[in-house]
């Protein structure tokens, strides 16, 4: 007897996006709480929903930026280093970085601090979804 789950998965087929529930393990860098960086969706169905998940992957992104922000000016006051393997900020100083983040900062120079945190096609996507809910709210 097949189970309702394996029945269901056979005709909707298995969840190969990763989840979006899962957020990763928050790191405390002197002293603020930064969460994982987010991970981009895979399952917009682009019917234009009151809850996007770009819409919440783009609130995610900006709670990340700014938990990173504020651990930056903690570092710069309290003292200390970036820790080795989390993305730093490009407002991060040479002086708060470890020694292989500041190689690294010297070997690849601006190209390296203005690398884009958001997709643009997610950001263009925003864009489209505040024009479709502005014209909805018009009718």
């Amino acid at each position: 007897m097949i189970s309702t789950k394996e029945m269901l998965s056979e005709f909707l087929g298995t969840d190969l996006s990763p989840s979006r529930f899962n957020p990763g393990t928050p790191t405390v860098i002197a002293g603020v709480t930064v969460p994982a960086k987010p991970i981009e969706p895979t399952n917009c169905c682009q019917s234009g929903c009151i809850n996007c998940v770009w819409e919440i992957f783009n609130d995610d992104v900006m709670e990340w930026q700014t938990a990173r922000e504020k651990a930056v000016a903690a570092l710069e006051a309290k003292g200390g280093t970036w820790p080795e393997g989390i993305e730093p900020p490009s407002s991060l100083k040479p002086q708060n970085m470890s020694n292989t983040m500041h190689q690294e900062s010297k070997k690849f120079g601006p190209k390296l601090q203005k690398k884009p945190v958001v997709p643009v096609g997610m950001l263009e996507f925003a864009a489209m979804e505040k024009r479709i809910k502005k014209r909805q709210q018009e009718r």
